[in-house]
């Protein structure tokens, strides 16, 4: 490649990440830019400069010994989404407690519609409810569907208290 070819196609431009972008300015001028398509986030702050302008070369700014290794990854990933467009699988982080936030968001929308936990029971554990007495034959499925209810109704009393929304 000449020089200015190869200058120019080492600049980032976030037009191309429209899709799955976000941007919010604070006070000090800093710009905190979020890339997610839902599944994944990969942030990028940049300080005394902007990507709202067009094209632009990054300079990537490291501090630590501890921190260095989470910073480094979510660097690897804002390459790996300028060069693909998209994360890899392999580079999607697990989120540990999703199955449980989601197990929670269910039965936000079961208490919401206005289900008991006997039908919350049987909808999370369709073979494990006995059809009578339910509650004492059914202890740890009563015990759990109560826990999630409790953190659902709570969660719902404060949508933006809870990992829901973080």
């Amino acid at each position: 490649m000449t020089g200015r070819r190869a200058a120019s196609s080492d600049l980032f431009d976030i037009r191309d990440f429209a899709s799955f972008v976000s941007v919010e300015i604070d006070a000090s001028q800093t710009e905190h830019w979020l890339f997610s398509d839902g599944h994944w986030i990969v942030r990028l702050d940049v300080h005394g400069g902007s990507l709202l302008g067009g094209p632009a070369r990054l300079e990537y700014q490291l501090s630590g010994v501890r921190s260095a290794k989470p910073k480094l990854e979510a660097l690897r990933q804002l390459l790996a989404l300028f060069e693909n467009g998209r994360l890899p699988r392999s580079m999607i982080p697990r989120e540990q407690r999703a199955a449980r936030w989601i197990m929670e968001l269910r039965i936000g929308d079961a208490i919401l519609a206005g289900a008991s936990e006997q039908e919350i029971a049987r909808e999370l554990f369709p073979d494990g409810i006995a059809p009578k007495r339910w509650r004492r034959e059914n202890s740890s499925h009563r015990l759990r569907v109560q826990r999630l209810v409790r953190t659902a109704r709570s969660r719902l009393s404060d949508p933006l208290g809870g990992p829901w929304f973080e």
